[in-house]
């Protein structure tokens, strides 16, 4: 949309100071987002099934009215007498939820698909029957354990009442492993304000890909992210469940979730930076931050850009679209791809930062 029509909730650069950075229990439950709920996977596949004809006719009809929607940049060794043509890279920022008119689609971002032959997806959650078992598979105690012998009788009474409050009975909370129960709490925060993780960016993406017949591929895959999560020690599967339900309780998480939302929307750069750095500085002496922030995004992003680099050698041009944040800050993609010697250009139109 024009930046003049713009809706008031956006937050530029400026304002995100004033969001609270304590994200990593929520960003860990919108990496599998739609994985751990029933709700969500009865959904998945309409990302894949609904983006028809007639709806590709209507975004592509609409994209004039689009400026930034996410982040998209072209990564490409610089031309040489050998290569004057090098393939590209092209790298899109996601969000995991989403919402009507949040489609990730402009005109770059449309020709950037119309150049690739490979859409490469960090996890592609088409099958929604198999995610979810797997969740379910890894997300539960076997016969004769239970959540009870993991937590404290406090934490223990907090996420039943939680269950009770959102129709889950006491005696299904009790199968549950913490990481997926706070993945449950971290996606109830999303669909309190109004988004929803069958509409984020991958299901679009991949929902256009299969419509066009271009080649869909896993960067890690379901299971990989999902026995990530699920591989997690019992202290810090507790301190996430624990920090999951302090932030529904305050409110943080929906402010939290908007603002990466509308940092999103914006395809506001400088924030992710912000955010990014914000995170780091937050994480010191906290457990559980302080491993998201290792394990879940800096050690991932090294291995995003080996898996880049791979299709890259590859015939044709790829889309890489991962989730945003992967992107930025000095551990991000933007400057590994950079140390690694190769030039990135942002190719959408600047971001207009008094909205």
């Amino acid at each position: 949309m024009p930046d003049s029509q713009a809706p008031a909730t956006h937050r530029s650069s400026s304002s995100w100071a004033a969001v609270p950075s304590r994200l990593g229990w929520l960003l860990a439950g919108m990496l599998l987002a739609g994985a751990a709920s029933t709700h969500a996977a009865e959904g998945l596949a309409v990302g894949s099934e609904a983006f028809t004809v007639e709806r590709q006719r209507e975004v592509l009809n609409g994209i004039d009215a689009v400026g930034r929607r996410g982040f998209l940049y072209e990564v490409s060794r610089a031309p040489t007498p050998e290569a004057p043509a090098p393939k590209k890279l092209h790298l899109y920022g996601t969000i995991h939820v989403g919402r009507v008119g949040s489609e990730p689609f402009n005109e770059p971002v449309m020709k950037a698909l119309h150049q690739s032959r490979r859409l490469a997806l960090e996890a592609d959650t088409s099958d929604s029957a198999s995610t979810q078992a797997l969740a379910l598979r890894l997300g539960q105690y076997g016969q004769g354990d239970d959540l009870q012998r993991h937590v404290s009788p406090a934490l223990m009474a907090r996420i039943r009442a939680f269950g009770e409050k959102n129709g889950m009975p006491a005696d299904r909370v009790d199968r549950f492993r913490p990481w997926l129960l706070a993945n449950m709490v971290a996606l109830k925060a999303v669909n309190g304000i109004g988004l929803d993780s069958t509409m984020g960016s991958e299901l679009y993406l991949s929902g256009y890909a299969r419509t066009a017949r271009m080649l869909v591929v896993e960067i890690e895959g379901v299971e990989f992210q999902l026995r990530m999560l699920a591989s997690l020690p019992d202290a810090l599967q507790t301190a996430q469940l624990d920090e999951a339900l302090d932030d529904v309780d305050s409110r943080e998480s929906s402010l939290q979730t908007q603002a990466l939302f509308d940092l999103w929307l914006d395809g506001d750069a400088q924030a992710g930076n912000s955010l990014i750095d914000e995170m780091h500085r937050d994480a010191e002496g906290k457990v559980f931050e302080r491993y998201f922030i290792d394990a879940l995004i800096d050690r991932r992003n090294r291995t995003m850009a080996d898996q880049a680099e791979r299709y890259l050698a590859q015939p044709g041009n790829t889309f890489f679209a991962v989730g945003a944040l992967h992107l930025f800050g000095e551990t991000g993609l933007i400057r590994e791809f950079e140390r690694r010697g190769y030039r990135v250009v942002d190719l959408q139109p600047p971001f207009a930062a008094d909205r």
